[in-house]
C-alpha cells in the first residue's frame, strides 16, 4: 500500500474543506501514474485512520471521486481507481501545490521585441519616473461614488455590458471638462474611453499601422511607445530634441524623401526631458502633418501639473484638419491603480479604435467610469486637481533647491516647467546604472537611465510622490551614493 499519509498532504488551516485536498490528492496520484486504472483503494475506515480525518470526510471524498469519474464504488467490494483513465508513466510525486508548469507541452511564438522589465513598486524610498502620490488620492470620495452607482436599478443596469467606447456619463463629463480645460471643441462622439494612455496608444497605433510603416518619435523618448511601434511592425525614425522640444524643422527634411505615417509626441513636457514645445514649432507640426497628411500622436500625459504659468493649449486644440489623435489618462491626476484614460480624435478612426477594442477588452470599467462620472458632478474632481497642484508644486520647489544645495556640483537640471520629475544630467565621472544600484543598496530607488539612453548619462527622477521629509532624505542618500558610482577607465 502506498504512504498516503506523506502522498497526500493536509492543511486544516487552508480555506479549502479537507474532503476536497484528499480528492485532490488521489487526482495527482492518478495523473502521475501512482495509481492505475483498477486499483483498489484503502476502505474508509482505514483511510480515515492513516490521515488522522474522520470517516465521513472520506466517504466525502470517494463519492467527489466517483462523481468526477476517477474511481468507480462497489458496495460490496470496495472502491477503484477507473479503468477509463489512460495509464500514465509513473514519476517522482510531486507535491501537490506545487506546479511543474514552467514550460509548455507545445510550441509558443516567442517575442523577441517585449523583452524589457516592467517597472514595479519597491519597497525602497522611490524618486520614480514621476508618479503621483498615491495618499493624496481622493480614494473616501471614490468609494462613495462607487456605493452610489451600485445602488437600485441603475447599479444592476451598469452591472451588464455597456458602450465600447466608455459609460456615456463619463464621456459627457470629459467633453465638458476637456473643452473647458483645453480649449477643445469636441463632442462625446470624439471622446473613447481606455484603461489608460498605454491603451489609448496601443489601439490608435494598431489602427494606423501597416508593417514597415514609419514614425517618427523623440530620439530620448518613451521606450513603451516604441515597443508598440516596433511590434506592431512599424519603423522607428528617431529625431533629436533640444530646450524647445521636438526639432521640427528636421522632420519637415525627412517628409520630403520618406512617406510619413505617425509622429509621437509629448508636446506639453516632454518625455523623459520634461522641456515644453514651443508654440511655433507646435504651429510648425501641425502645418507639416496636416500638408503630408501625418497622423500625431499627442500624449498628454501630465497636462494638469503645469507650475510656471498658464499651460499652453495641446495642439488637438489648434487642429481643423483632424490630423492630431489626443491621448490623456487619470493616472497622473489619482494614482498608476486608476486606470482610466481616453482617446479624442475624428469620429471615424474612434469607430475603427471600438472595433480593435472589441476583441481586447470589449469594454471598459463600467463601475469605475460611472463612479469618475459622479466625481465630475460632484466637483471632486476640480478640487482634487486643485489640491494636488498646489501641493507638487511645493515639492517640485523644494526637491529642486535641495538638489542644488547637496548635490550641484554633480548634477545639471533645468526646474521644470510642470509635471513631476526633473531631468538629471550627472557628472561625466558618474556612472548612472553603477549610481542605481549602489542607491538601491542603500534604500533609494530611481530608473538607471537605460531605458533611455545610457550616452547622455541622464535620467528621470520624480519628486510627486514623496513628501519634503522623504524628498529630504532622498537627496541625502543620493547624495552619499555617488562617491562610489565613478566611471572605471576603459
Amino acid at each position: 500500500m502506498l504512504p498516503y499519509n506523506n502522498l497526500i498532504p493536509i492543511n486544516k488551516n487552508s480555506k479549502v474543506p479537507i474532503y476536497l485536498q484528499i480528492c485532490n490528492g488521489f487526482i495527482q496520484l492518478i495523473k502521475q501514474g501512482l495509481l492505475k486504472g483498477n486499483t483498489k483503494l484503502p476502505g474508509t475506515r482505514q483511510l480515515s485512520e492513516i490521515l488522522c480525518v474522520h470517516r465521513n470526510t472520506i466517504v466525502a471524498t470517494y463519492e467527489e471521486l466517483q462523481l468526477q469519474g476517477w474511481i468507480h464504488i462497489n458496495a460490496s467490494k470496495g472502491s477503484f481507481v477507473s479503468e477509463a483513465i489512460p495509464e500514465s508513466k509513473p514519476k517522482a510525486y510531486l507535491h501537490p501545490t506545487k506546479s511543474e508548469k514552467k514550460i509548455t507541452g507545445f510550441e509558443i511564438k516567442q517575442n523577441t521585441i517585449l523583452t524589457t522589465d516592467v517597472y514595479k513598486r519597491t519597497n525602497l524610498l522611490e524618486l520614480n519616473d514621476g508618479l503621483p502620490d498615491s495618499r493624496l488620492a481622493p480614494v473616501d470620495s471614490l468609494a462613495s461614488c462607487i456605493r452610489s452607482v451600485l445602488r437600485g436599478e441603475r447599479g444592476t443596469r451598469s452591472l451588464s455590458y455597456g458602450d465600447i467606447e466608455g459609460n456615456i456619463n463619463l464621456r459627457n463629463e470629459l467633453q465638458s471638462f476637456l473643452n473647458d480645460s483645453r480649449g477643445l471643441n469636441v463632442s462625446i462622439e470624439n471622446i473613447f474611453i481606455t484603461r489608460g494612455s498605454i491603451m489609448g496608444l496601443y489601439l490608435s497605433l494598431n489602427v494606423l499601422l501597416k508593417n514597415g510603416d514609419n514614425v517618427i518619435i523623440a530620439e530620448t523618448g518613451y521606450r513603451s511607445v516604441n515597443l508598440i511601434i516596433k511590434n506592431l511592425g512599424g519603423n522607428l525614425i528617431t529625431i533629436p530634441t533640444d530646450e524647445n522640444g521636438l526639432q521640427i524643422e528636421l522632420i519637415e527634411q525627412i517628409c520630403k524623401t520618406k512617406k510619413i505615417r505617425a509622429i509621437y509626441v509629448t508636446p506639453h513636457h516632454h518625455y523623459p526631458t520634461t522641456v515644453t514645445m514651443t508654440p511655433d514649432r507646435r504651429m510648425k507640426l501641425l502645418s507639416l502633418a496636416e500638408k503630408y497628411k501625418i497622423a500625431i500622436l499627442e500624449d498628454d500625459y501630465d497636462y494638469d501639473y503645469h507650475f510656471s504659468h498658464s499651460p499652453y493649449l495641446p495642439l488637438a486644440t489648434y487642429d481643423p484638419a483632424g490630423v492630431v489623435i489626443y491621448i490623456g489618462s487619470f493616472t497622473k491626476t489619482f494614482s498608476p491603480a486608476f486606470r482610466v484614460g481616453y482617446i479624442v480624435a475624428s469620429e471615424n478612426m474612434i469607430h475603427e479604435i471600438a472595433k480593435i477594442r472589441r476583441i481586447v477588452d470589449r469594454q471598459g470599467d463600467s463601475i469605475l467610469e460611472l463612479a469618475l462620472a459622479e466625481m465630475f458632478k460632484l466637483g471632486e474632481i476640480k478640487s482634487h486637481l486643485k489640491k494636488s497642484h498646489k501641493i507638487y508644486k511645493a515639492r517640485r520647489d523644494y526637491f529642486c533647491e535641495r538638489l542644488k544645495q547637496v548635490a550641484g556640483d554633480k548634477i545639471e537640471f533645468c526646474i521644470p516647467e510642470g509635471g513631476m520629475a526633473i531631468w538629471a544630467r550627472f557628472d561625466k565621472k558618474i556612472h548612472v546604472p553603477t549610481l542605481a544600484k549602489v542607491a538601491a543598496s542603500k534604500g533609494l530607488f530611481f530608473h538607471d537611465g537605460s531605458s533611455f539612453s545610457l550616452s547622455n548619462n541622464s535620467t528621470r527622477l520624480g519628486y510627486a510622490s514623496l513628501n519634503m521629509e522623504e524628498l529630504d532624505a532622498a537627496v541625502i542618500l543620493l547624495n552619499k551614493s555617488m562617491e562610489s558610482a565613478v566611471k572605471k577607465p576603459f
